[in-house]
């Protein structure tokens, strides 16, 4: 019998580093958790309370699309994803030691 295919492959090392990415963006804009909830609901309509917000990215449980509303509300209009990419091979790598 053949093994169902999975829509969804979860790499902590991944999750680390977007905990990371955002954490950075985060510090970077200002903002704090309430800020961003808020923000989220006004442009969006998205009901994400700061705790649950916190809670999604402590655990890097998030969607893209949730991912992407958050740098936007942020103002991060460019996600440098190469530098996500050295943090991805950074975490891996110092794991593997």
């Amino acid at each position: 019998m053949n093994k169902p295919e999975t829509s969804y492959v979860f790499d902590p090392n991944w999750a680390e580093a977007l905990r990371r990415y955002i954490r950075s963006e985060k510090a970077k804009s200002g903002l704090t958790y309430d800020d961003i909830s808020e923000k989220l609901n006004a442009v969006y309509g998205i009901n994400q309370s700061p705790a649950n917000l916190k809670s999604k990215i402590t655990r890097a449980n998030f969607g893209a699309q949730l991912f992407l509303q958050i740098m936007l509300v942020m103002d991060n209009q460019k996600i440098d994803l190469l530098a996500l990419h050295d943090l991805y091979l950074s975490i891996a790598k110092h794991k593997s030691e």
